[in-house]
């Protein structure tokens, strides 16, 4: 079990020392947001990109606490910042896919879910979600192959199977 109260205070502790350090916001933002603080998260993910412009995953990690909140075009954009800044970054292409398909932009959801599995060979969940956009648009052959390599990644894992079935 984690002692997130005494890893924001070692946070606020940092930044009170360094508070020209951007990692250090980055992560008392993840800290606060696992805690519930969503709202103050993003403040802390907002004065890290302040501070480093250039820091994919500050943008990263705000766009997931602001699809956890609903804010779905904040999320997009800062999913798209991400990825200009960090193009190799499988898990923002994939959030970003998840974020398109919820949004009903299924080839959009396609072509992150496809770009994070040419960056993450290994990453199952995008397969399976890839799967899931395919099924979307009709592509019921590739729904299939992308559910078949996720069971071959993975042959304990509920979904693929149930997906592939359907």
């Amino acid at each position: 079990m984690k002692d997130l109260s005494g890893a924001l205070k070692d946070y606020n502790k940092a930044i009170e020392i360094n508070p020209k350090d951007n990692s250090s916001f980055i992560n008392r933002g993840l800290t606060k947001s696992e805690m519930g603080f969503k709202e103050a998260a993003i403040d802390d993910f907002n004065k890290a990109i302040e501070l480093n412009p250039d820091d994919s995953k500050a943008y990263y990690n705000k766009g997931l606490v602001e699809y956890l909140l609903g804010e779905k075009k904040e999320a997009l954009n800062d999913y798209n910042n991400a990825i200009e800044r960090d193009s190799n970054d499988s898990k923002a292409f994939y959030n970003r896919g998840i974020l398109n398909y919820d949004m009903g932009k299924f080839h959009s959801a396609l072509y992150d879910f496809t770009k994070a599995v040419y960056i993450n060979p290994a990453f199952t969940e995008a397969y399976i979600n890839k799967g899931r956009a395919n099924d979307e648009i009709g592509d019921k052959s590739g729904a299939i192959k992308d559910y078949s390599k996720a069971i071959a990644m993975n042959p304990n894992m509920f979904e693929p199977y149930y997906n592939r079935g359907y």
